[in-house]
């Protein structure tokens, strides 16, 4: 009997060995000679459970490219004292200990504070049966680490990584206003082929002023826009100016805040019977009187922007006509006004309020007696206030800065 026992184990080792062989020889490895090796020194209880096993019929589990968990995992490195140890227990234990190398993929199989390791390849002898559990008893050493470098096995898929949810900002939430620029110097000037401009520093009754003097033969190139491009939303000169890549920015009018009509580029926002102040055609170069006009109308007499603050007009056929009686408070001011040739504006903001130290700010009619003198033949007040600002290629140059309005008047860059 015992010779007929081993023979049939010799026979089982020579197909072993051989299927090993194939296999090597299929993955371009050189390990039967190593795995022959380590086998005939493996126990003979190893061996019979090996043999075992093998006689149960149950397929081993195996990935989508056709290798088993045994081949898509790395033994562990011991230390000596760790084999005398698995040497020491039985039979079981160690074919258990064995299990805890491998990454189990049997809902049955538990194992219990295990680290995980490295995937690579285990020879075919160390595959446990599916049914075995891993004693409680059994732990990896706890110093054992995964080098950085190991790769997860192809059926394992890594933690999908959680992204901070997006907020988006408000839109009534702008970046802080940029001081005024003390660097600049004027006259600023500038020159294109479609587009001159020129800025002025100059004081009136004692109140610094900005005044920009523009002349277009483009007559696209002047606008009106919308905070966030929406209707009712707020946004700083400022930002506006750095969002839309514009050469010169002021503040417009508070047709938005008061829900009025507007016309912006063409197309009709609220209120289509609206009757505005001004209007500017981008088709003519023409900025000129509503003349009680309702936006609609407007709209099909070819003009593209409206202007519609409320004030009464500042400057009408080259004169001011805005009574010293109902002249208003000093504070600071923006205005708009043409010399009635089509492409030729002047946009004028003051300081006021003493925000720069020495600006009480004019009252409107003494911004009319100013734009008059300038040679407007037709002119209107904008918003004023804390709204008034100019902003020239990215520099802001009066001081009040930090208030937010709805709409902007803009002069963009050539294309």
């Amino acid at each position: 009997m015992i010779v007929k026992r081993l023979a049939s184990v010799a026979g089982v080792l020579i197909v072993i060995f051989v299927a090993l062989c194939v296999i090597a020889v299929y993955r371009h490895d050189t390990l039967p000679a190593k795995i022959f090796s380590k086998f005939t020194r493996t126990q003979t209880t190893q061996t019979a459970a090996v043999f075992d096993s093998g006689e149960t019929g149950e397929p081993t589990a195996t990935n989508a490219a056709g290798q088993t968990d045994a081949a898509m995992t790395k033994p562990q490195q011991t230390t000596a004292a760790q084999t005398t140890d698995a040497a020491s227990t039985s039979t079981a234990q160690t074919t258990d200990a064995a299990s805890t190398t491998t990454a189990p993929t049997t809902n049955n199989t538990t194992t219990n504070n295990t680290t995980s390791v490295p995937a690579t390849t285990v020879p075919a002898t160390t595959t446990v049966p599916a049914t075995t559990k891993a004693p409680a008893t059994t732990k990896v050493p706890a110093t054992t680490k995964a080098p950085a470098t190991t790769k997860a096995p192809a059926t394992t898929k890594a933690p999908a990584t959680t992204a901070p949810p997006t907020t988006a900002a408000p839109q009534t939430t702008a970046a802080p206003a940029p001081e005024p620029s003390d660097e600049i110097t004027y006259p600023i000037r500038y020159q294109d082929d479609g587009l001159s401009i020129t800025i002025e520093k100059q004081w009136y009754l004692g109140t610094c002023c900005y005044v920009a003097h523009i002349r277009m033969s483009d007559y696209t190139r002047l606008k009106t826009g919308l905070a966030y491009d929406s209707y009712g939303s707020w946004d700083l000169p400022s930002s506006f100016a750095a969002s839309h890549n514009c050469l010169l920015t002021v503040n417009g009018d508070y047709a938005e805040g008061d829900e009025k009509g507007v016309l912006r580029r063409g197309v009709i926002y609220s209120n289509r019977s609206y009757v505005p102040d001004a209007v500017y055609s981008q088709k003519s170069g023409r900025f000129s009187d509503a003349n009680g006009k309702a936006l609609s109308e407007l709209a099909t007499m070819g003009y593209t922007d409206s202007f519609g603050f409320g004030a009464p007009t500042l400057v009408r056929n080259g004169v001011c006509v805005y009574g010293r009686k109902d002249g208003g408070k000093k504070t600071q001011r923006t205005m708009i006004g043409t010399t009635g040739v089509p492409g030729e504006l002047y946009i004028v903001v003051t300081e006021g309020r003493y925000t720069d130290g020495e600006s009480p700010g004019l009252q409107y009619y003494e911004a009319g007696d100013l734009m008059e003198s300038l040679g407007c033949d037709y002119a209107i007040a904008l918003d004023g206030g804390g709204s008034s600002s100019m902003v020239w290629n990215g520099h802001v140059l009066n001081r009040n800065i930090k208030q937010e309005v709805t709409s902007f008047v803009y002069l963009t860059r050539a294309n």
